[in-house]
């Protein structure tokens, strides 16, 4: 049997079982133990979803096999792998419930080194922006970009790698260029996507 004699041990060994999963911070992809359970970066964002870039995670089978599945609430996009499993990777979404587009579509198109084009409601907002921006690591579009069924909705990557994880896009779902580019070479033209709130 097991005893500890003086009551500041016991008290400090429960306090560091209670404690363990907190100061992982790991595990969730976290900065620090306070984002972890706090859910907020330090600097008043989001914390870091790295960790969670293409893991294998229990998903159901409501999709069926190779379908890409978007849920803003939690920022993440998931890829049905078939019996229950999928791939998840943290995304960044749309600012606003309004720009965020639910229901069925398809990736009707696939780009490496795609072109980026402000909609005319972002040049009628800001005239500043450019009309165009060519491949390159200043491209919001980042690497890769898959084009949807609905109009100016694309999954791409991003040249904010920090904006992943957070409510930021016009619209698009952004996710870190690695992981666009693993996305891009599981999918094809004809890919069902669903998102959902």
């Amino acid at each position: 049997m097991f005893l500890i004699k003086k009551p500041v041990g016991f008290i400090a060994f429960f306090v560091a079982l209670l404690l363990l999963p907190i100061l992982d911070a790991s595990a969730l992809g976290g900065r620090n133990a306070e984002e972890q359970v706090s859910g907020k970066a330090s600097s008043g964002g989001y914390f870091s979803l790295r960790g969670v870039s293409g893991r294998e995670v229990a998903f159901g089978n409501k999709y069926g096999k190779g379908t890409i599945v978007i849920q803003y609430k939690e920022k993440r996009l998931y890829y049905t792998l078939g019996n229950g499993r999928a791939l998840v990777y943290p995304i960044a979404v749309g600012k606003s419930y309004g720009r965020r587009i639910k229901g069925s579509t398809r990736i009707n198109r696939k780009v490496v080194g795609p072109t980026w084009r402000p909609t005319p409601s972002m040049l009628a907002a800001n005239p500043k922006l450019p009309s165009v921006i060519p491949p390159g690591p200043g491209n919001p579009l980042g690497t890769h970009a898959l084009y949807l069924g609905w109009s100016y909705i694309r999954i791409h990557g991003t040249s904010n790698p920090s904006s992943i994880g957070r409510a930021v896009s016009a619209g698009c779902i952004r996710m870190y260029n690695q992981d666009v580019a693993a996305l891009y070479k599981k999918v094809k033209v004809g890919t069902r996507v669903v998102a959902i709130e």
